[in-house]
């Protein structure tokens, strides 16, 4: 959902049949959007293996899910921070989120 909005905000620059084409991204905020589409493809593996992980130990379902929420939440946090160029407070935000995966792997 990052790189969509912006796509479609320059839909006239944008061509479909080059969705990889780098002169779309030269735009500051359109390279933010990328790098925080790219970032969260890199970050969805380590969340669903804390996730699966938490399962398998039988640790408690509500706290599994209010984990995984809060992961959520501050994920979109941390995409706001990246499209608006704060990279210290997008720093802070992206150990806190996973630090929310790491609590949910070791619950029991």
């Amino acid at each position: 959902m990052t790189i969509v909005p912006v796509k479609w905000i320059g839909r006239h620059r944008y061509d479909n049949a080059k969705p990889r084409d780098p002169a779309f991204y030269d735009d500051p905020l359109r390279a933010r959007a990328l790098g925080a589409h790219q970032n969260g493809i890199e970050a969805f593996p380590f969340f669903a293996v804390a996730v699966l992980l938490a399962e398998f130990r039988g640790s408690p379902q509500n706290l599994i899910n209010e984990l995984a929420v809060l992961f959520l939440i501050v994920r979109i946090a941390y995409v706001l921070t990246y499209l608006g160029n704060r990279p210290r407070l997008r720093s802070i935000l992206g150990t806190s989120a996973l630090r929310s995966m790491s609590r949910s792997s070791s619950c029991r």
